[in-house]
């Protein structure tokens, strides 16, 4: 699972169905520019950010990732991002704008 909070974007994960979880959050992105912000036309948004993992069984099976959205490039700018760990979530890619 993973969340934005005041250390930024961070991971945290349970190898035994939640009973336990890891003693520190695993830093993923600075997240510095907020989840609530307005978008011109629409008003209030969030970049709230949304974990997932490829379950198919394919080459990527494994592989978790979390998309998000910001405004890191200006207030009329909203763009969304990905990043993706393929080490059960110990380590992240950069963040990539996908929008």
């Amino acid at each position: 699972m993973s969340w934005a909070g005041p250390d930024g974007l961070v991971f945290d994960k349970s190898l035994d169905g939640g009973t336990t979880w890891l003693a520190n959050d695993i830093f993923v992105d600075g997240f510095a520019y907020g989840w609530d912000y307005a978008i011109p036309g629409l008003g209030r948004a969030n970049g709230l950010p949304i974990t997932k993992c490829d379950l198919s069984g394919g080459p990527n099976h494994g592989t978790i990732y979390i998309n998000w959205s910001d405004q890191s490039n200006g207030l009329d700018n909203t763009d969304v991002w990905l990043v993706k760990s393929t080490d059960g979530g110990n380590t992240w890619t950069s963040p990539e704008r996908v929008n």
